[in-house]
């Protein structure tokens, strides 16, 4: 079996054995249910994102989507080309190639939209919280012991 082929165990107190996940032996079937090997468990997870409908973004915020979505985009390139990932035409896991590994102006507009549509959701939901995004001044950044502060 080659390193990328291999499971990760994950131990569950209600099973009698560590579960295995696999690209190759685990599936999601229609009805909900996961199953691993010839375990079959049902998956009652309901995402429920903080309510943001009523969150609408002004124009200067939009202009920060931009430059947010690809700045996400640069951290995903960063963390799978630090797990052994590299370009490659087409999604492969087993030899870790993906296609969008390229820089931000590259990539098909279906996936910068979703790379925005996940910023947008998160700065909803930072004002929906109650929080205030706004421009405090000179954009210079600094480091100072691990933190980075705005001058």
């Amino acid at each position: 079996m080659s390193e990328h082929q291999k499971c990760l165990s994950i131990k569950c107190p209600q099973a009698p054995r560590p579960l295995k996940l696999s690209t190759t032996s685990t599936r999601f079937s229609k009805t909900g249910w996961l199953e691993y090997e010839d375990t079959t468990m049902k998956n009652e997870y309901q995402p429920k994102p903080i309510q943001t409908d009523h969150i609408s973004l002004g124009d200067e915020l939009l202009e920060l989507v931009e430059r947010l979505a690809e700045n996400a985009h640069e951290i995903w390139a960063c963390q799978r080309m630090n797990d052994g990932w590299a370009f490659g035409p087409k999604r492969c896991d087993d030899s870790r190639r993906h296609p969008c590994l390229v820089a931000y102006k590259d990539l098909p507009e279906e996936e910068k939209t979703y790379d925005r549509n996940a910023v947008v959701g998160t700065i909803r939901a930072v004002l929906a919280l109650g929080f205030v995004i706004s421009r405090a001044g000179p954009h210079v950044a600094t480091r100072t012991t691990g933190n980075v502060a705005m001058r």
